[in-house]
């Protein structure tokens, strides 16, 4: 599943998509040493970037009946809504 990290540092919209969080964590790491070069990328700030990491949900729409539309969600998960 797609992992999705939004910088935390304040007044800093930079967004970071990976498949991996290991891949996550290396482009954090790379962001953080080029866009915040003063941030000391200790355990600790390792490990709180880490926290913050969230899985994205990606929906599907399916069906035909224009009135009610299933909707798909990673990994699995259905809802039925009606329009």
């Amino acid at each position: 599943m797609t992992k999705r990290l939004e910088c935390v540092i304040e007044g800093c919209d930079a967004t970071i998509e990976a498949e991996s969080e290991d891949a996550m964590m290396a482009q954090a790491g790379a962001h953080a040493a080029d866009a915040h070069p003063e941030l000391e990328l200790d355990d600790g700030t390792m490990g709180s970037i880490r926290s913050n990491v969230r899985d994205v949900c990606r929906s599907v729409l399916m069906g035909s009946n224009p009135n009610e539309r299933w909707i798909g969600f990673e990994p699995g998960f259905r809802s039925s809504v009606r329009s």
